[in-house]
């Protein structure tokens, strides 16, 4: 076996990079790095997964796999079906490449009727399909993921953007995707004075790349002065990101231009530790997010 691949497997199962020893490259040994975003060591982008590139990291003596900007490009249209066992229980889509990583991550909290339509513009990268479509729902209400049939969770192979899940009863356990980086998080205060109960939708974009990397929808804004929108591992180090969020002042489901809905928007660099927490309060200085 070449040092190279017996390295990067034992690192792997260490959970640190495979590193090279020196600037010539002329051994590998398992290093803790200051890498937020889970990426692995390379030698040439056949080492990588389809939509990154063995690239040289500043400041490192070694390649290591990192996102190649022009790989996304359609558009997650998912339409869950005949999901009425699930109503009223919080449900997560993931789309993940063949090699494990997560690409986006979407987020019903809960699940507010049988059918549900998802769309996450430039979400599915360009290339490297197939890609898997994972999905769980929160069966026991732990609020996270338990392996069936405490929660309830399928695969699906992702060969198109536009995707029709229809509920069965083929459950499996799911292997938590290697995350782009850190979390978001927005912390949003004072919207119970102007819009409780209504529908809140976040969406999550790259700018650099187009793809929107995460989406929550709370079925309604709750009573409670202030509440935390949380979508775990899709903020990669020093991004800077588009977040959108409107609130259903029609009630119907689904965006409408404003006054009809309220809606912002935020631009906001990652910090080098790839997290991104906001802090939001209110604000009648509305945006057209064209959702």
């Amino acid at each position: 076996m070449p040092l190279f691949i017996r390295c990067l497997k034992t690192c792997h199962r260490l959970a640190v990079l495979c590193a090279a020893v020196g600037i010539g490259m002329v051994g590998w040994t398992c290093a803790e790095l200051d890498v937020a975003e889970m990426r692995f060591a390379c030698q040439k982008d056949e080492d990588c997964d389809a939509d990154y590139a063995c690239l040289v990291e500043p400041g490192l003596s070694t390649r290591i796999c990192k996102l190649v900007t022009s790989s996304f490009g359609p558009d997650l249209v998912l339409t869950l079906k005949n999901m009425t066992a699930h109503v009223g229980q919080l449900t997560e889509i993931r789309v993940v490449s063949g090699s494990g990583f997560l690409r986006a991550r979407a987020i019903l909290d809960p699940l507010d009727a049988p059918e549900a339509l998802i769309e996450m513009p430039g979400a599915v990268p360009a290339i490297g399909l197939p890609y898997t479509l994972q999905a769980y729902a929160d069966l026991d209400k732990s609020g996270d993921y338990t392996p069936p049939k405490a929660d309830h969770a399928w695969e699906r192979e992702l060969t198109s953007a536009t995707y029709e899940f229809v509920h069965d009863t083929l459950f499996v356990d799911l292997e938590e995707p290697k995350p782009i980086g850190g979390d978001f998080v927005l912390h949003v205060t004072g919207m119970d004075k102007f819009h409780k109960n209504a529908l809140f939708e976040v969406r999550v974009r790259e700018m650099a790349t187009g793809a929107t990397v995460g989406m929550y929808r709370l079925a309604k804004i709750p009573d409670a002065a202030d509440f935390k929108v949380l979508i775990p591992g899709i903020i990669d180090a020093s991004s800077v990101y588009e977040v959108d969020f409107y609130a259903d002042v029609n009630g119907n489901k689904e965006y409408d231009t404003i006054p009809t809905d309220h809606a912002w928007r935020i631009k906001q660099e990652a910090t080098p530790d790839a997290e991104l927490i906001l802090e939001w309060e209110h604000t009648p200085d509305f945006v057209d997010i064209q959702f």
